[in-house]
């Protein structure tokens, strides 16, 4: 009988405490992201992501992005993705954040039938990135722009795009 009263006590008393903690922001959002290491912007993409709060200010991002596709008469076609895994930090709470993760590029290459040009190729590349970044907390929508060197700066990239608060 002590074993049951004490069991009703105890759900009694955690079942408000565990229902009033916080949960973590989780935030989604679109993006547009190029390649900026030879100074202009190249190899254009669109995705989505997903961001939540891990523990303060440390946060985890996650996202995929597919390659927009371009055509160069010397070239060929290029179609791929993009998907990444990133820890960060937004120090003071200030808006703007470093971080550092994993970066998996996958490019498919289709070229144009020229003597001396392979049919196709494709690769795909991990890579580890360092970001900065910046984003306004402007209520719900949340816009962000971030700069990610890819292998100490053997790729640079460009990203915008909107996230939205959902929790």
């Amino acid at each position: 009988m002590r074993a049951v009263l004490l069991l009703s006590t105890l759900c009694a008393v955690a079942t408000p405490l565990y229902a009033q903690r916080e949960i973590p922001p989780v935030n989604v959002g679109v993006h547009l992201a190029a390649n900026a290491s030879d100074g202009t912007l190249t190899d254009f993409r669109f995705g989505a992501q997903v961001l939540f709060t891990v523990l303060g200010p440390i946060q985890m991002s996650s996202g995929f992005n597919k390659y927009a596709g371009k055509r160069d008469p010397s070239s060929g076609a290029l179609s791929g993705w993009q998907g990444w895994l990133n820890i960060r930090v937004s120090p003071f709470g200030l808006g703007w954040y470093v971080g550092t993760g994993l970066t998996a590029i996958h490019e498919s290459y289709r070229a144009i039938a020229v003597v001396g040009f392979p049919d196709s190729h494709a690769a795909t590349e991990v890579s580890h990135v360092v970001l900065i970044g910046v984003d306004l907390p402007t209520g719900k929508l949340r816009p962000f722009l971030e700069l990610q060197a890819l292998d100490l700066g053997a790729q640079i990239h460009l990203m915008t795009g909107v996230n939205i608060r959902l929790l």
